[in-house]
């Protein structure tokens, strides 16, 4: 729920711009004393909002570049098993859900691993052995 509250949000971030616009046009009419029926205020409103939306989408791409993955830079961090490697599952490393492989045994959900290694984007781990209660090492995730 929060990770849809939070898409919604940004797309509402991202048109507020659309909006201001739309909303200046119609400042703008009603200034110049333009009488429109409401209906047609609407529909002017939304044609607008909709023309202003598809050229979004058309030209961000132009100006917007694809962000460039390097998972390299998990490699070395520890993890925290989120689904039992069997040999494989799922880790969390700095906050980030990766597909991952224990390279011997299996590891359990909440045991820490070390990144070893990566392809094709699964980790490759090492289990961690326990350093007890008092964990003085500083923390990858």
């Amino acid at each position: 729920m929060k990770h849809n509250l939070q898409s919604w949000l940004r797309l509402l971030v991202l048109l507020l711009d659309d909006a201001l616009i739309v909303s200046g046009v119609l400042l703008v009419m009603w200034l110049l004393d333009v009488r429109l029926q409401p209906s047609a205020v609407v529909f002017i409103a939304v044609a607008a909002a909709a023309l202003i939306f598809l050229m979004n989408k058309a030209m961000s791409p132009l100006f917007l570049k694809p962000a460039r993955l390097n998972p390299g830079h998990v490699v070395g961090l520890e993890g925290t098993v989120v689904r039992a490697l069997t040999p494989e599952g799922v880790v969390k490393v700095r906050g980030e859900m990766w597909t991952a492989v224990v390279a011997e045994g299996e590891a359990n959900v909440g045991q820490r691993v070390k990144v070893t290694g990566i392809g094709r984007l699964k980790l490759t781990v090492m289990v961690v052995p326990s350093r007890g209660p008092n964990r003085s090492r500083k923390e990858g995730s």
